[in-house]
């Protein structure tokens, strides 16, 4: 991933990745791609750190690291790569319910990506990819982080630095 400067500040230059992946609807997608280019520098990796799912089945098959209740959310406590459910207040998925029947807890996914202290998130958001500071999009959209998610591997987010 690359970054651009602007005012001293380095900021994430979000890659755009498949036609699918751009659009509306498939921000896990993004966020699964995203994830491996941070970590692998590539954006397919057979399922090896990965499986996919939409956002709020992807609970059920990657490994869970943080959930809302456990302990209060840290954003310094993230690594580059993980990826966050975010509870978002106006998607249409909420009062929904997951394949296994169980109410919907997030209904976005965005990659973390931190630069000069700054935390950032990639992420299709609505079809447009962006980057976006994490505290002022939690903020501007009044969304939460429910989950964070971390690859199969703990080893790849040591070795990714």
């Amino acid at each position: 991933m690359e970054f651009e400067e602007i005012n001293g500040i380095y900021k994430p230059i979000p890659l755009k990745f498949d036609p699918l992946s751009q659009q509306g609807g498939y921000c896990a997608r993004y966020a699964r791609k995203a994830s491996l280019d941070l970590i692998l520098g590539k954006s397919e990796d057979n399922e090896e750190l990965w499986t996919p799912s939409n956002a709020w089945n992807f609970r059920y098959h990657n490994r869970t690291v943080w959930k809302k209740g456990q302990s209060p959310f840290k954003a310094n406590k993230l690594r580059r790569g993980q990826i966050l459910g975010i509870k978002m207040p106006f998607s249409i998925y909420n009062g929904r319910r997951d394949e296994r029947n169980n109410p919907v807890q997030f209904t976005h996914l965005a990659t973390y990506v931190k630069k000069q202290g700054v935390h950032y998130i990639v992420h299709n958001f609505g079809g447009e990819i962006l980057a976006d500071n994490l505290k002022a999009f939690l903020k501007n959209t009044e969304s939460e982080v429910i989950a964070i998610f971390s690859p199969k591997d703990p080893i790849v987010l040591e070795n990714s630095f």
